[in-house]
């Protein structure tokens, strides 16, 4: 699988790393972002080149699929554009700003013949696991109202 990148921050790169850990087949072709440095440094650590227009990596002929781990407002943009040019896409979450934007995508990635997957691992996360547990074995009671908060950086 060769991917490209758009967002070269902490989620790309965790997803960079992820790809080049888990598969000697897989290869890094274009890290983009809007900071050029940062594309810069990730592709002299882990391979690719680098660039900060992300048109330049959804149109790539090098490219199969796409990670889009940029701010939410741009997801669906890049997204459908991934989409159309042919590229299967993996769109960290949220898959849109709301429930249209979601729909829009899964729809243009079903008309396109293409795989699309929203990067939202929290329901392996373990303390989520516990808690459905705590819940299932009636440890905690009846749940009414459940707020978690949860970041990284």
């Amino acid at each position: 699988m060769k991917v490209g990148i758009v967002g070269a921050g902490q989620i790309g790169r965790k997803r960079a790393e992820s790809i080049m850990s888990s598969s000697k087949e897989d290869e890094i072709v274009l890290i983009c972002d809007t900071e050029l440095a940062k594309a810069e440094d990730l592709s002299r650590k882990l391979g690719g080149m680098s660039c900060q227009n992300w048109q330049e990596v959804v149109s790539s002929k090098e490219v199969d699929i796409i990670i889009v781990s940029t701010p939410n407002k741009y997801l669906k943009e890049i997204s459908l554009a991934a989409l159309e040019n042919g590229k299967n896409v993996l769109c960290e979450k949220p898959l849109g700003k709301n429930a249209q934007e979601a729909k829009e995508i899964w729809l243009k990635a079903k008309e396109k013949n293409r795989i699309l997957k929203t990067g939202f691992n929290h329901r392996h996360h373990p303390a989520i696991r516990r808690a459905k547990e705590s819940a299932q074995n009636g440890e905690i009671g009846n749940i009414y109202y459940i707020r978690c908060i949860y970041g990284h950086g």
